[in-house]
């Protein structure tokens, strides 16, 4: 464990020391008290995340309400968030809406409510271009918009490209 944890301090040290001798890159100084927190997370406790994830993949979440989680978990979802939004949804295009659903910890924007069930899986339903609902394993692929199957309100998962 302390092994990975020196390796993963040591990298993120060089990004800082490189990015000062570049002129500085402001985005990422912002990141890093994020990634560090994320790093002691995944030290702690990643492998019960790791079965938590594997025995939930094989659930069906279809049927699963959104509950009230304790501030932890959601000061957890927010940081996931954040990351996914600004390094995932940057090289993905996604739209504004979806990276403030992202970066907002997976809360609603009408209903504010926080859309993951107690298993932890996303309370959120998304359609194709013929309006169809698909799984979401599918959304990156065939995705076009989400919605909240608490308010039922829309949102789309990437920017339009206008031509």
């Amino acid at each position: 464990m302390t092994s990975i944890y020196s390796l993963c301090t040591s990298q993120i040290l060089l990004a800082v020391d490189a990015s000062k001798e570049d002129g500085g890159h402001p985005w990422l100084l912002k990141l890093l008290p994020y990634v560090v927190f994320f790093l002691i997370l995944y030290i702690l406790f990643g492998r019960k995340m790791q079965s938590l994830a594997t025995s939930l993949a094989t659930m069906d979440s279809s049927t699963e309400p959104a509950v009230e989680h304790p501030l932890l978990i959601k000061l957890y979802f927010k940081m996931v968030g954040i990351l996914t939004a600004n390094i995932l949804g940057r090289f993905s295009g996604y739209s504004a809406q979806h990276m403030q659903y992202l970066s907002s910890g997976f809360v609603c924007e009408k209903c504010h409510k926080t859309l993951v069930s107690k298993s932890w899986k996303p309370v959120i339903q998304c359609y194709d271009a013929n309006g169809v609902a698909i799984p979401l394993m599918q959304a990156r692929s065939r995705g076009i918009e989400f919605e909240c199957k608490e308010c039922l309100h829309r949102w789309p998962i990437r920017k339009s490209i206008e031509s």
